[in-house]
């Protein structure tokens, strides 16, 4: 294999669908008595099977099975060039990255939440308006040092993962756009 590292791929994306679902289920234990939110999952198209906690999720295991398959294609047997092949997983390291970082983010909160609850109070409820523009904006924390440093180091990987944060941004865009649009906000 001339690419091992394609092999990390799929295990990210199967860590993103399940600390999602145990993200879930811890905040659904105390923090969601404190911080209300219409969906947990904001990617309209896991919503469903993450509001029911499904363990195994057809389409998922899809994606990611579609996903492996292509990149061992590209890197196996269409001799994809090194500098494009370091773009490619930098890329998806960059938006896997922030998701995990999110993810453990989250658990952590929870956690905390349910070892020492008194320490929050009092009730607030976000809409899914709101949900999507606080994380959009958060992300930021991770593209503005990565944009800096592929300014100055010119490396592959640093220019997909720079890539891969604003392709993540602009995806929240685009569901905070369809939100709007469903809901006429």
């Amino acid at each position: 294999m001339k690419y091992p590292q394609i092999l990390f791929i799929p295990i990210i994306m199967l860590l993103d669908y399940y600390l999602t679902i145990l993200g879930s289920t811890l905040r659904d234990k105390k923090f969601s008595q404190f911080i209300k939110v219409e969906q947990y999952e904001l990617n309209p198209i896991w919503q469903r099977d993450i509001n029911r906690k499904k363990l195994f999720n057809h389409r998922h295991v899809f994606s990611v099975l579609l996903v492996s398959f292509l990149l061992f294609i590209l890197t196996e047997f269409l001799d994809v060039n090194h500098t494009i092949f370091e773009i490619l997983f930098g890329f998806a390291i960059g938006i896997y990255g922030m998701i995990i970082g999110r993810h453990i983010s989250n658990i952590l909160t929870f956690f905390h939440v349910l070892l020492k609850p008194n320490d929050v109070s009092g009730e607030i409820t976000f809409s899914h308006q709101y949900a999507l523009l606080t994380s959009l904006y958060q992300y930021f924390v991770a593209l503005i040092p990565l944009a800096i440093l592929s300014a100055f180091l010119h490396s592959p990987i640093l220019v997909g993962c720079t890539v891969g944060a604003i392709g993540f941004l602009l995806t929240h865009v685009i569901w905070l756009w369809r939100y709007r649009r469903n809901n006429i906000v």
